[in-house]
């Protein structure tokens, strides 16, 4: 298997998004951790008399991401939105934000609604907000690719 990972716009809220391709057998994953978007499109079965490979397809609508660094933590832990929230729900949200060891710097509560994001609570990266092109380009000036070939 191979895969081609790159950079792209986000089918949801066109900020950048991934995209995992598995070229030789044609899966495909696209996810966005600024408005939560996920797609996937797999191989489902092979039809051997019509030499035909059918797939599947889920996709998940994004409503914003929930990202929380601890001090003592090594890696953040993220929860991304695949439904609009209730009150309470923002409400719990917010209230892990305000815990002691919370990180803020490195922690962000951003919902995504009416093709605008919302921010709740903690800082976001500087460029979350970002347009996909002005995301590339920001990156192309800092000599970063944002398309990568991996051989599995």
């Amino acid at each position: 298997m191979a895969s081609i990972i790159q950079a792209i716009a986000c089918p949801h809220c066109s900020c950048c998004a991934t995209e995992d391709f598995y070229y030789k057998m044609g899966d495909k994953f696209i996810w966005c951790f600024r408005c939560g978007y996920y797609y996937e499109k797999t191989q489902a079965y092979y039809d051997s008399e019509k030499n035909k490979i059918y797939f599947k397809e889920n996709e998940y609508i994004g409503y914003g991401i929930f990202r929380i660094k601890k001090e003592n933590d090594d890696e953040a832990q993220q929860t991304i939105f695949h439904e609009p929230l209730n009150e309470e729900e923002i409400h719990s949200f917010t209230l892990l934000m305000q815990e002691e060891d919370v990180l803020l710097e490195d922690s962000y509560f951003v919902l995504y609604k009416n093709d605008n994001f919302h921010f709740i609570a903690g800082s976001p990266p500087e460029d979350f907000y970002l347009p996909f092109e002005e995301y590339e380009q920001k990156q192309e000036e800092n000599g970063k690719s944002i398309m990568t070939i991996l051989p599995l």
